[in-house]
């Protein structure tokens, strides 16, 4: 069964001029065609006065509902890191024997770095709202789903993933927006969500061997979106070269992907580059001793993109770069 799906947005008109070379290299990427696959058709541009009809509301819905709202989660979330009191220090304790029982890469973590991955995620569980579906909440959950999103983020200064600030967690396999497909999770581009079978989760987690892995698969997703609709404040140049770098890379093992030819990586990479970027996500982080084996190319892009490297006890490969200090 499939993780999960992924709805995007019909539309890349709010995009920043800056980045709009490398979606244009996404879609490029995702231009492969199989044979007897047909064409989408295109669409006439819309009249000029609908079409600013439609950008004052998307104006104004990017004002009240994104750029407002995560300015003072910003300002929340600042505090967290320092924080220092009994309380804190308690719920540190908790969230590591959490982590190091559920989490294989936390547990392997050197001690300064894993005194950065707790702050992280604990400025993390504030930044987001966590809603609970057919279940009771508990404050582990939330704090491993957590552990998740800064793994995957771990080298990167800026790690909030902030365009996403509700994450919906369902007891089990789910279907939405009346849809017969029953799925582990997906994102949500249109309402800023992030949703995810806690079942699902946990059993992936205990199993870190098999490639699967719905919390990193969605989390992965998440990222790539939050890069090209968010903030952007991970924007800096060597970000932007590594993903050009991985574009490069990526292209002819996704077409090998779509023709059909045996692979390493999950077939439902094929599905288009989204997904193909997400079960990347899964093997770098649960089989990456054979991903850099049968695809060095590939492996080395996703360490410079995501600035680290699995396989090493360091994890990250340039601490300047994730923010943190030389020693």
């Amino acid at each position: 069964m499939p993780p999960g799906d992924t709805i995007i947005l019909n539309s890349l008109d709010q995009l920043p001029d800056s980045i709009r070379h490398i979606v244009d290299s996404l879609l490029e990427l995702h231009s492969h065609q199989l044979p007897g696959e047909e064409k989408v058709p295109q669409f006439l541009f819309p009249q000029w006065s609908i079409f600013l009809f439609v950008l004052l509301v998307a104006w104004a819905s990017a004002y009240f509902y994104i750029i407002r709202p995560a300015s003072a989660k910003r300002k929340k979330v600042k505090e967290i890191p320092d924080d220092d009191t009994a309380d804190s220090v308690v719920a540190g304790i908790r969230y590591e024997q959490w982590l190091n029982k559920y989490n294989p890469y936390y547990a392997s973590l050197q001690v300064d770095l894993k005194k950065r991955f707790l702050k992280r995620v604990m400025a993390f569980k504030e930044s987001k709202e966590f809603r609970f579906h057919f279940m009771q909440p508990e404050e582990f959950i939330p704090v491993l789903i957590s552990g998740a999103a800064v793994q995957l983020t771990f080298g990167l200064r800026h790690f909030l993933i902030e365009y996403f600030p509700v994450i919906n967690i369902i007891k089990g396999e789910y279907s939405y927006s009346g849809g017969h497909k029953i799925v582990e999770g997906h994102v949500q581009v249109d309402n800023r969500s992030i949703n995810i079978s806690w079942n699902n989760f946990i059993q992936d987690y205990e199993d870190y061997t098999d490639s699967q892995n719905v919390g990193l698969h969605e989390l992965a997703h998440a990222v790539s979106f939050d890069f090209l609709y968010g903030f952007h404040e991970n924007k800096h140049p060597h970000y932007e070269e590594g993903l050009k770098e991985y574009i490069q890379v990526a292209a002819p093992v996704f077409k090998e992907l779509r023709q059909g030819k045996p692979h390493f990586l999950d077939d439902y990479g094929a599905l288009n580059v989204e997904e193909f970027w997400a079960v990347s996500i899964e093997s770098f982080f649960e089989n990456a001793l054979e991903f850099r084996y049968k695809m060095p190319g590939l492996f080395n892009a996703i360490c410079e993109l995501l600035n680290q490297d699995p396989l090493t006890n360091e994890k990250i490969i340039d601490r300047s770069l994730a923010g943190f200090s030389s020693t």
